[in-house]
Order: structure tokens, then C-alpha cells, then sequence
């Protein structure tokens, strides 16, 4: 069964969507402030950033029971799993770290140091590197993940979240004060391109079969979708969506995508007709606030929750 999680930031909880039937089977109670969430790849954990409390809450996702909470630094916030599924990475916004949990025990193995306010993160396919957005730095920390190196490199604009395509060739990074996102060769870890978008881009996700670049546009009178292709690396049409937008998530088939609303609700985007075609209440999640996506594994697709703004 497929599954969408969103964690509630103001309730302390996760909602768990049957993605078939797009009914919240299961609310499961983590720690304070549930912001970031990734899986395992065989979907077996999922892994919760707290903000407020400082810790990752683990949760078998067979049972929805929570197994281990782990202490990690100051206010993390995003979380990526490397493709082998022995490592979750938790950047800590607040620490300007990134925790290193070893899952098969569920401990911390190694923290390493990034730039300011560190945001976003992704792990390139092959697992040699990771992307980390540094929001008051206008950069991006690059981890090589072979001895946990970290090089810098400037990309002009502040930034929040990051993706990389499946091939493993471009990262593409949501610019939210200036309206764009930056496209940066994987290889060379050059900005290629700058796509202007609309108005304050937060939540960023490819397509499956990396056609595509779905860019959540939160701000302006109502919210939007720019829609990037990455062979031209243009905008090839805008979905007008809900008021306050900012996380997406594709699921594995390319069929749908789940937007978080920014209050309480979930929209379901068929993105064959790019009509929304379903919209699901969840738990208390507040105006005001910021989300994005943060992985999408195969069986399972995860939303990063809400987190106040301000």
C-alpha cells in the first residue's frame, strides 16, 4: 500500500494517507514541532525531524509505532537517507550541522559542520555527494560522503530546497526571495542555469522519469505550480493551485502529486490533467507557515510538515 506521511507541526503528530483510497488511515504522535520526513528505501522506517525538541523520532512504518527518538543538534529540520539506506542525514538549521544516524541502530555516528542556517539537503543517486542549502550564506554546502568533506560554493541568491534528477546529473534549488531556481551540474557542481518562476518558490520535485521539475510558487494572491522542463530548462506552463502552497510530493508512478496547503488540508494533483482532484484534512498544521518535500522512495512518498515562518 502507498503511503503518504505529513507531519503536523503545532499538533506533534504524523498523518499517515493511503494514497489509493486518499483517507488518513493512522495519526501517529512524534516529538515537538514534526518538520522533515524521509524513509528508508524499502520503505520499512521513516525517519521525523523534530525542530523544537531537538530529535528524530523512528517510526516502523508496518506497525506505526515510534521505536527510537534520537537526539541530534539544534532545530533540525531536513532529512535525506543515502540510496544504501545505512545512513539518515539530519541538517540542523539552528547548529549549522548535519547529524549522521547510523539506521541500523538507530545512533549518531557523526556530525559534521556546514554553512549558515543550513535548510534543505538531497544525496546524489550514486551516493557520493550531498547537497545542503545554506539559507544566510547565499550557498551550498557539498558533502563528499566517501570521508564527510565539505566544500562550499556560491550561488549568489539565498536558497531553501534542493532536488536531484534521478540520473543524477542537475540539483535544482528554490530561491524563495527571488523568485527563481538555480540548476547546478551535478559533476562539475557549476550553476548552469537560473529559471524565473513565481512568487516565493518553496517546495521543489521531479518527475519520476526526470522530465519535469514541479516548483512550488507559496506566495502572491493565490498559489501556484511552475512547471520546468529539464531539457530546455524553461518554464513550460503554471498550474494555479491553493492559497499558500509550499511542499510537494510525485508519487513513484508520475500519476499524482500530494501539495501541502498550508492550513490544514493535503491537495491531490492528477498531473495528467493538472486539476486537483482531491483534498484531504490532516492535522493541525497552521497558517503561516513553510513546507517542502524532502524524498520520495518507492513505496512510500513523504511531505516535510509545516513549520511557522516568522
Amino acid at each position: 500500500m502507498a503511503q503518504v506521511y505529513i507531519g503536523n507541526y503545532a499538533d506533534g503528530t504524523v498523518s499517515v494517507i493511503d494514497a489509493e483510497t486518499n483517507v488518513v488511515v493512522n495519526t501517529i504522535a512524534v516529538n515537538n514541532g514534526p518538520i522533515g520526513l524521509a524513509f528508508l528505501p524499502n520503505g520499512t522506517k521513516a525517519y521525523v525531524a523534530n525542530i523544537l525538541s531537538g530529535d528524530v523520532s523512528v517510526i516502523d512504518t508496518a506497525t506505526g509505532i515510534v521505536t527510537s527518538t534520537v537526539t541530534v543538534g539544534s532545530g533540525p529540520i531536513g532529512i535525506a537517507i543515502s540510496p544504501d539506506g545505512t545512513k539518515a542525514y539530519v541538517v540542523n538549521t539552528f547548529s549549522a550541522t548535519v547529524s549522521i544516524i547510523n539506521t541500523a541502530n538507530d545512533t549518531i555516528s557523526s556530525t559534521i559542520s556546514v554553512g549558515v542556517n543550513p535548510y534543505g539537503i538531497a544525496i546524489t543517486p550514486d551516493g557520493s555527494k550531498a547537497y545542503v542549502t545554506d539559507t544566510s550564506s547565499a550557498s551550498i554546502s557539498i558533502i563528499n560522503l566517501s570521508n564527510n568533506a565539505v566544500s562550499t560554493k556560491n550561488i549568489s541568491v539565498s536558497s531553501a530546497i534542493v532536488t536531484i534528477t534521478p540520473n543524477g546529473n542537475e540539483a535544482y534549488i528554490s530561491n524563495s526571495p527571488y523568485n527563481t531556481v538555480t540548476v547546478i551540474n551535478v559533476s562539475t557542481n557549476n550553476v548552469t542555469h537560473t529559471v524565473a518562476v513565481g512568487t516565493d518558490p518553496v517546495g521543489v520535485a521531479i518527475t519520476p522519469d526526470g522530465s519535469s521539475v514541479y516548483v512550488v510558487n507559496t506566495g502572491g494572491s493565490t498559489g501556484s505550480i511552475s512547471i520546468i522542463s529539464t531539457s530546455s530548462h524553461t518554464v513550460t506552463s503554471t498550474i494555479s493551485v491553493t492559497t499558500n502552497p509550499a511542499g510537494i510530493a510525485i508519487m513513484a508512478d508520475g500519476a499524482t502529486a500530494y501539495i501541502t496547503d498550508g492550513s490544514t488540508t493535503v491537495s491531490v494533483l492528477d498531473l495528467g490533467t493538472s486539476t486537483i482532484v482531491s483534498t484531504i484534512t490532516v492535522g493541525n498544521t497552521s497558517e503561516g507557515m513553510v513546507n517542502f518535500i524532502l524524498n520520495n522512495p518507492p513505496y512510500y512518498s513523504s511531505l516535510i510538515s509545516n513549520w511557522f515562518g516568522s
